[in-house]
């Protein structure tokens, strides 16, 4: 995020300023957490029927590298937490 989408987002409220020129950290991680959390794409159904091959344990020998990419970034490298 740039400097200046930082400060327009101070000025229309979206963060909360502690003082001039700095910005409450809180109100930056609730803001970005908000935002991913809506802004998720569904994956194709071939990807998809890949990532549950996959976590049978089977290959998906279908899936390209850009598939199996978004598989580890969702699966693998999340929290157990998040997956359950």
């Amino acid at each position: 995020m740039s400097t200046r989408h930082a400060r327009r987002l101070a000025d229309t409220g979206a963060f909360s300023r502690i003082a001039r020129g700095l910005i409450d950290q809180g109100s930056v991680d609730r803001y970005l957490q908000s935002k991913r959390m809506g802004r998720t794409r569904a994956w194709a159904e071939h990807t998809a029927w890949g990532a549950v091959a996959m976590l049978a344990g089977h290959d998906a020998d279908w899936l390209g590298a850009t598939q199996a990419s978004a598989f580890d970034r969702a699966f693998v490298s999340s929290p157990r937490s998040t997956i359950s």
